[in-house]
């Protein structure tokens, strides 16, 4: 074993054996993966912002529904909703 990886074996069981750091750590961890979804529900709720603003645009353009929902990736259901 290197001595870099005695050094993190040594780091990593004082780790493990410390209740207070370990939360730490979890809670370090939890808060990455709220952040981790608050992007993506941001991501998730422009593309369909996206999705609306272009459909209406091609409708207002006279483009054929199927072929907006075909592009777009919405029923001809939904596009015509729109």
């Amino acid at each position: 074993m290197t001595e870099g990886m005695k050094n993190f074996a040594l780091r990593y069981n004082i780790a493990i054996d410390d209740p207070d750091l370990l939360r730490r750590y979890r809670m370090v961890e939890d808060g990455k993966r709220d952040v981790a979804s608050q992007i993506q529900t941001a991501v998730d709720e422009a593309s369909e912002k996206q999705k609306i603003t272009y459909t209406k645009g091609f409708k207002d353009e006279g483009i054929d529904l199927s072929k907006i929902a075909k592009v777009i990736g919405l029923s001809i259901e939904e596009v015509e909703a729109l």
